[in-house]
């Protein structure tokens, strides 16, 4: 008996490219705050914020171009907790391609003390290209309508270290120099002189301690026109002391999410109540399987709750047909328990001392199915991280080898 696998659930690949704010001046800083729904004025925020398509939480793509591009993206290997995936901003071949992706403020200068951000260049037209932190300011002060001494201070990684492409980098941009995109002086001590991409540099001191009335105006990654061709990665953008976590969705595994109307925040499943979600979390799949052409036994026990501890979230594989033999235990480091559907993935990598397969992440699928048909079970393996944990977690491009169940049944519950 043959069974074709469709995928259970996805994640939507949302391309935003709009052409939304140019921030220029002062109509344009209050333009932004106004119409990113902020108050023009200094407010405390939590530590980390989880950003996600469906929840920006105050990002604009504001001045991105025709030719530019801003998407979250799937990234397993991005930094922070939690850790799906990243901002992705792309140039095409045009120079006038630009894409950027900005947050209002309205911070004095002088409390700012934290400026970070994690980069990841894939690939550039400049070898050492990558996405710049920005942070437009008002270097002479600014009321709820105006903005004296306009200008954005530019950070770029590769004037103040190496890129390195493939690699997530950390930047401390609080302790680096920057250059500014125009000229200002208010005749006294605050004069800062128009760089247009490289000096004359400042640093933030020096900039704090010449401008004491300036005003940060927003912050935010960018890259520029004339840069085309650039495939780039931004994550964790710390702005004095909050860091902004970008996530292309947010993986329920913990039950600590669901409180404090932490339920309320997912739409891929949504629930009515926190119990709901609790009850979600909490689900698990099991099953001692028999498989046939070739002969196989899996042994499993997975739950969502990645906390779990015990024998949960483990493996045991045989494969009898398999030359010489080959047989193994697994820890799941990634799993999709729906006890609604009855159907679950779960993620484990085959353990060193079995040469041409150690490495290789295998992704199962099990369903439980009433009656008296048979349950479902099947699984496909490949080298690639990103891609097995984009099939466990969205089941997107996912289409496993099917195999007949011989003996056991899958059990699911929640």
């Amino acid at each position: 008996m043959r069974y074709i696998y469709n995928n259970l659930t996805g994640v939507r690949k949302i391309r935003t490219k709009v052409r939304a704010l140019t921030i220029g001046g002062a109509a344009g800083i209050v333009a932004l705050a106004t119409a990113i729904g902020l108050p023009f004025a200094a407010h405390a925020a939590p530590t980390q914020v989880v950003v996600t398509p469906s929840n920006t939480q105050g990002w604009s793509t504001s001045d991105t171009r025709p030719g530019g591009a801003v998407n979250y993206v799937a990234d397993p290997t991005a930094p922070g907790t939690p850790h799906t995936g990243a901002l992705q901003l792309t140039t095409d071949a045009t120079t006038t391609s630009k894409a950027q992706y900005m947050h209002a403020s309205s911070t004095p200068l002088s409390q700012v003390t934290e400026l970070s951000y994690a980069t990841k260049q894939n690939s550039a037209s400049f070898a050492q290209g990558d996405a710049s932190y920005q942070v437009p300011v008002c270097l002479g002060g600014a009321t709820s309508t105006t903005c004296t001494g306009f200008t954005t201070l530019v950070y770029e990684p590769y004037e103040n270290g190496t890129v390195t492409a493939g690699n997530w980098q950390t930047w401390d941009v609080a302790a680096g120099q920057f250059w500014s995109s125009r000229s200002y002086t208010d005749g006294a001590n605050c004069t800062v002189g128009a760089g247009g991409g490289g000096a004359p540099f400042y640093t933030l001191a020096d900039l704090k301690a010449a401008c004491p009335s300036a005003v940060v105006a927003g912050f935010g990654v960018n890259i520029g026109s004339n840069n085309p061709s650039y495939d780039v990665e931004a994550d964790l953008v710390n702005f004095n002391g909050t860091t902004y976590n970008f996530e292309p969705y947010v993986v329920l595994n913990n039950k600590e999410q669901c409180f404090h109307d932490g339920y309320k925040t997912f739409t891929n499943p949504s629930f009515k109540n926190q119990g709901q979600c609790v009850r979600w979390v909490e689900a698990h799949a099991n099953g001692n399987l028999h498989l046939a052409n070739p002969s196989q036994q899996i042994t499993f026990n997975v739950t969502n709750d990645v906390t779990k501890e015990g024998n949960h979230n483990t493996v045991s594989y045989t494969n009898f047909d398999y030359p010489g033999g080959l047989s193994y235990q697994a820890n799941v480091t990634c799993s999709y328990v729906n006890p609604e559907t009855k159907e679950a993935r779960f993620m484990f990598q085959i353990p060193d001392g079995h040469p041409g397969l150690s490495g290789l992440y295998v992704v199962a699928y099990a369903k439980e199915v009433r009656g008296a048909q048979p349950d479902l079970y099947g699984h496909a393996a490949t080298a690639d991280l990103a891609t097995a944990t984009q099939w466990c977690q969205t089941g997107t491009g996912f289409s496993p080898t099917m195999y007949t169940i011989t003996q056991g049944r899958v059990e699911i519950e929640g």
